[in-house]
């Protein structure tokens, strides 16, 4: 809430809104923020303008599905 605030941006990749944000983290040279969150339920990475809230990166981790069988290697 604070981002819209204070930037005036509604943060998002393509069409999926950013639902929830879990975590935030000041870079160590105080020159932007990246933010964890969620959205589409999937895990999202952010890294924002401390300035003006533009988005320099935005990243969706993608679950990778279980193999559903264990192979069988003969010697």
């Amino acid at each position: 809430m604070n981002g819209n605030w204070m930037w005036g941006n509604f943060f998002y990749n393509v069409s999926y809104a950013v639902a929830d944000v879990t975590g935030i983290h000041m870079s160590s040279k105080n020159s932007y923020v990246n933010v964890l969150g969620q959205a589409n339920s999937k895990p999202i990475i952010m890294t924002l303008s401390k300035t003006d809230g533009q988005i320099k990166q935005f990243l969706t981790l993608e679950p990778v599905p279980a193999q559903a069988s264990v192979p069988t290697y003969f010697v």
